[in-house]
């Protein structure tokens, strides 16, 4: 988020542009006018679908699966195909939401205030889906059931721990991590 500040030429405290709002960014001023232009960039990500490959359906015009005037990212279909689950931060903050494939019935799984919470995984019999988020500072990897309820963090310490993926049985949850001083998995 951008927003436009000002200070004195001679230095002091910076002090927030009112009127600009949210998104304002490279503002040019006109001295004998008393005029301020900047530009208002709003970047709006949605998640959209298509038919996939081994659909028997043919192609078709994509479709769009969410409407949100805030940026909703990394979608990951379920096993079953009945649900998505994806990233969004329509509540101001980065949360992991689920909602039915079509879209609808849209559901905030998380609420952890964190400007970072994302990369869902469903797990394969579809109950939990993991996560990576800076909750507590860092990042680290939970869970949550595909329902809801409370998130479980399953990682911590000194290391940036992100990106999990389930294994094919669901017993393992794979990540990268660089608590080794390189990223690795």
């Amino acid at each position: 988020m951008h927003r436009l500040w000002r200070v004195a030429a001679s230095g002091g405290s910076p002090e927030l542009v009112s009127g600009a709002g949210e998104d304002a960014l490279a503002p040019a001023l006109s001295f004998k006018s008393s005029q301020l232009a900047y530009i208002h960039e709003k970047t709006v990500t949605n998640i959209w679908s298509i038919p996939g490959p081994a659909s028997a359906t043919k192609a078709t015009e994509p479709r769009r699966l969410t409407a949100s005037t805030r940026d909703d990212i990394e979608p990951q279909l379920s096993p079953d195909g009945r649900r998505v689950a994806f990233t969004s931060d329509r509540s101001g903050n980065s949360e992991i939401y689920v909602s039915d494939s079509d879209g609808s019935n849209p559901m905030q799984l998380t609420s952890l205030g964190s400007s970072s919470t994302g990369t869902p995984d469903w797990s394969p019999d579809g109950q939990w889906i993991a996560f990576d988020s800076r909750a507590k500072g860092q990042p680290d990897i939970y869970v949550i059931g595909a329902q809801g309820g409370e998130p479980r963090q399953l990682t911590s310490g000194s290391g940036a721990n992100y990106v999990p993926t389930w294994s094919r049985d669901g017993r393992w949850i794979y990540f990268t991590s660089d608590r080794s001083s390189s990223e690795q998995i």
